[in-house]
């Protein structure tokens, strides 16, 4: 979301008693879109941050750290030539409008030079400029955009006729008890792009998915229609064995014969097709050789059937995963976790995937730890190598979720608010998320059991319990507010 002009206007008045007089003494630009100015002065570097991306247009202070690119990009070594050791002027807004003047002072060999900075932002339309003097367009961060309105490199500055689209005036996300407007923003929008991350993450794995399980289903279909192609082969066994008792009847150049059905209780007849350049007993040991094949791919078919199927089911629980998870590594740990057990394709950019942080860690109302994994294999580490034999394990019956542990001392009983924390945890992690109940079955860990050469998350359960638990938001958001507390 982009600043509003009441949010603009904050942070220039902000601004205006701090940058004149400062010195630009670098100049960054992390990315396409965004550059950061740093000034020096009255015994403080003040990093200013300038992002021009329709989604999140701003320009604040920020006391975040960025990387700067292997090379600079076009529009910073532009800003280094014209701005880097240049003294702030002044910075101003135009009334009812959202773009903004930064006045410089550059001192060269040929004496003074001023400069300007303008920052249009605009949303979908922002631009910055650089201008000499009699506002001379020197150049912009997005030459298409200017060109669109005659503007050139060499010609004079114009501003728009209008200040672009329309932004509805709303509240401004700054207090009026709050000082720091920048520091606000700042803030905000950290959080705002962390989530964006999450997000851009999360919906690249899930397409992934998506174009996977459709390749992988259309796999299975094929696989299916090859395998009633291959249950011919008791009718071609028929046949063949057919020919070998009549062989005394057949002949070279024959297209096909009719005889007795030996296996018919009604004296019933086959109609056979033959090849005629082949005699008699090639197309016999033809006839056999083709059971032979159609029986060994029946059983080829069959397996490569029981792996579309797995895949397909590997790759509706990531789905289910993904919509549960709530950090980049989580989302890159469960497409690592399908590459590895060959569900989903990799990516043709070998970059090498980080591997989970470990399960979530939740405390319940009782100062119990409830521990949730992320993904399957997670699942099985969590179940089978942390759980301890007292500990008490969760799931939602007949559906997908993560595997979730209340952990217990010895000799301990599990409390009662305990039980329903964690099977509140439990529905929330699940493919049934959003849903106001479902049953939930718990057990001891120790009942839980791993069938041999059985999948990853796949489990059997003796002396288990159900819960039906109803979805209470207050208690759900007392335990996600537990595990950020945590992290």
């Amino acid at each position: 979301m982009s600043l509003s002009e009441i949010e603009i206007s904050q942070v220039v008045q902000q601004l205006e008693p701090l940058l004149p007089g400062a010195t630009i003494q670098r100049t960054l630009q992390p990315q396409p879109h965004s550059f950061v100015l740093h000034c020096r002065g009255r015994g403080e570097t003040i990093e200013l941050l300038c992002d021009l991306s329709s989604q999140g247009c701003r320009l604040h202070r920020t006391w975040r750290k960025f990387t700067a690119p292997p090379e600079p990009p076009r529009f910073d070594r532009l800003l280094r030539k014209h701005l880097r050791g240049a003294r702030i002027v002044s910075i101003s807004k135009r009334t009812d409008d959202r773009a903004v003047r930064i006045e410089l002072m550059r001192m060269t060999d040929d004496g003074p030079q001023p400069r300007t900075l303008l920052l249009e932002l605009f949303g979908k339309s922002a631009n910055a400029f650089v201008l000499g003097p009699d506002d001379l367009l020197l150049d912009s961060l997005f030459p298409a955009k200017a060109r669109a309105r005659g503007l050139e490199p060499g010609g004079r500055y114009l501003p728009p006729t209008t200040a672009g689209p329309a932004v509805k005036q709303r509240p401004s996300r700054i207090g009026p008890d709050q000082s720091d407007p920048s520091r606000v923003l700042d803030e905000l929008y950290a959080d705002l792009l962390q989530r964006r991350t999450i997000d851009l993450a999360r919906n690249a794995v899930h397409r992934r998915i998506q174009r996977q399980l459709k390749r992988t289903s259309a796999w299975l279909a094929d696989l299916q229609i090859k395998l009633e192609g291959a249950s011919r082969a008791d009718e071609l066994q028929r046949e063949a064995e057919t020919l070998s008792t009549y062989r005394h009847e057949l002949r070279r150049g024959l297209t096909q014969i009719e005889l007795p059905d030996p296996w018919s209780e009604h004296d019933g007849r086959l109609l056979i097709k033959l090849r005629p350049e082949l005699d008699p007993q090639t197309n016999i040991d033809r006839a056999f050789d083709r059971v032979r094949r159609l029986r060994a791919a029946a059983t080829r078919l069959g397996a490569d059937i029981e792996r579309a199927t797995q895949y397909i089911e590997h790759l509706q629980r990531g789905l289910t995963q993904l919509d549960t998870i709530q950090d980049v590594q989580e989302v890159e740990a469960i497409a690592a976790q399908l590459e590895q057990c060959g569900a989903l394709a990799p990516e043709r950019r070998g970059r090498k995937r980080q591997v989970s942080a470990g399960p979530r860690s939740f405390i319940s109302r009782d100062g119990l730890e409830i521990l949730v994994g992320r993904n399957d294999r997670e699942n099985d580490e969590l179940t089978f190598r942390v759980a301890r034999g007292n500990d008490y394990w969760l799931h939602t019956r007949d559906a997908p979720s993560s595997h979730v542990i209340v952990r217990l001392e010895r000799g301990r009983d599990l409390p009662g608010e305990t039980l329903i924390d964690a099977a509140t945890l439990t529905l929330h992690y699940s493919r049934l998320k959003g849903a106001d109940s479902a049953e939930v079955i718990y057990a001891r860990a120790k009942h839980v059991r791993k069938p041999r050469g059985a999948a990853p998350g796949k489990v059997s359960v003796t002396a288990e319990r159900s819960l039906l638990v109803r979805l209470e938001p207050e208690r759900l958001q007392r335990l996600l507010s537990s595990r950020r507390a945590l992290d």
